[in-house]
């Protein structure tokens, strides 16, 4: 409330002094100029007074025949006359026109300022639920920033304790790689994809993650090491989406645009229609990257250098149809008002006994409700080398970030099928019923 008298206050301060500067030169003009007149009209007043005494005496004297003083008397009233009349136009005109002005803008001033105020002013400012709302807005995000790393830091902690137990341990070597990736903590991240990669030397997509890490800790350089492990995870799944982009974005900064443009297109071919901005950005790379190469670039692709996206697909990929589980994701209405547009959903699969996804997909909240389809390529690498093709049935969940993390964190909403979903199912409804 005190803000609002405040506010309030000071708007009624800043008014008066506007009606001041506006009004008072006019009380006070108007004053000056009757004063002023006031003074010549005496002045004059008494000059004709004077000649009046002139002529009597002149007259007595003898000086001054009667037709003379007669006339000089006349003119001389006639003046005093007109001199009155005249004093009582200026005193009576000007202080009437200024005081109306001064009245007129007394109401004008305070009227305009609050029209205008409505019309283009916060008024919600002043508002003390949209002042509590702000302040513990703020707040949450404090309070949120320092539970995030906190929450993170004993992610980390349990991690490394499993792997004092068990130094071949996937589950924690992966979990601790996507978090230092979280972090932006390349090198570390780097360290622990390598020890992946001992563990499973033929994972694309851990291959493909781990070169991302490389080229982060280059401050996003596609060096030649990177390459080289980029070339294996494409030797071994020629459609590793990850592997297919960091190799265009090494082609592009090369200025092998039409290298560009195939690794490109091999992965506009696995972006569900229904991902339209995805889509759109790879649509567009595609036409500058054909726009910039032209014909000449054509050398670039038949170099003497072998690069991965010569190699023929593995014909299995093609030969065996897609598996999926597919249905919609819904928010249970007593969440909608925990949720911002902007938060983050992880829609995933995973198998009955363990926590990680063999398939995922990331959305807004602002989608929900929303169809959803996996599929053994919408994988999120989790450092084994099967995919939903290879299990018979899974859980299927869906988990709310407000942060856009995938580990948990304190006050995500999430929500599971209550029972295990038989792969290839189609009609799925996930519900995002519980506050963690």
């Amino acid at each position: 409330m005190s803000e609002v008298v405040l506010f309030i206050a000071v708007c009624t301060v800043l008014t008066l002094i506007a009606i001041a500067i506006v009004v008072v030169p006019l009380l006070r003009g108007s004053r000056d100029i009757a004063e002023e007149e006031a003074r010549r009209h005496q002045e004059v007043l008494g000059i004709l007074r004077q000649q009046r005494d002139e002529l009597e005496r002149d007259h007595e004297r003898g000086l001054v025949d009667i037709d003379e003083y007669e006339e000089s008397k006349a003119e001389i009233e006639r003046r005093v006359i007109e001199e009155t009349k005249d004093r009582a136009v200026m005193v009576t005109g000007p202080n009437r026109t200024s005081q109306v002005l001064a009245g007129l803008f007394t109401i004008l001033i305070p009227v305009f300022s609050v029209l205008a105020y409505l019309a283009w002013g916060r008024f919600t400012a002043m508002d003390p639920r949209f002042l509590e709302l702000m302040e513990n807005h703020r707040l949450q995000q404090e309070m949120g920033s320092a539970q995030s790393v906190k929450s993170v830091q004993i992610e980390i902690d349990a991690q490394k304790a499993r792997l004092k137990e068990n130094p071949n341990d996937g589950q924690a070597w992966y979990t601790l790689a996507v978090i230092y990736a979280q972090m932006q903590r390349p090198d570390e991240s780097v360290k622990a994809f390598k020890e992946l990669n001992r563990l499973y030397p033929d994972n694309a997509d851990l291959l493909a993650q781990m070169a991302d890490q490389m080229a982060s800790a280059t401050a996003g350089v596609v060096t030649p090491e990177v390459v080289t492990v980029l070339e294996k995870a494409l030797r071994i799944d020629p459609n590793q989406q990850t592997a297919l982009l960091l190799m265009a974005l090494n082609a592009w900064d090369r200025e092998r645009y039409l290298d560009a443009v195939r690794y490109w297109e091999r992965v506009l071919v696995q972006i569900p229609p229904n991902m339209t901005e995805e889509r759109a950005q790879i649509e567009n790379n595609i036409r500058e990257a054909k726009r910039l190469g032209g014909e000449a670039d054509k050398t670039s692709m038949n170099s003497a250098q072998p690069s991965a996206d010569n190699l023929a697909p593995v014909p299995t990929e093609k030969a065996l149809p897609d598996v999926e589980i597919a249905g919609r994701v819904v928010l249970a209405e007593g969440l909608k008002g925990k949720v911002s547009p902007d938060d983050v959903v992880f829609v995933y699969a995973r198998p009955q006994d363990e926590k990680m996804p063999v398939a995922f997909m990331r959305i807004k909240a602002s989608d929900l409700p929303y169809a959803f389809k996996l599929t053994q390529k919408t994988t999120m690498g989790i450092g084994l080398k099967k995919t939903l093709r290879d299990y018979d049935t899974v859980v299927v969940g869906a988990r709310l970030s407000h942060q856009g993390n995938f580990m948990l964190q304190p006050g995500d909403l999430e929500g599971e099928v209550d029972h295990p979903v038989k792969v290839g199912t189609t009609d799925v409804t996930v519900t995002i019923a519980h506050e963690r």
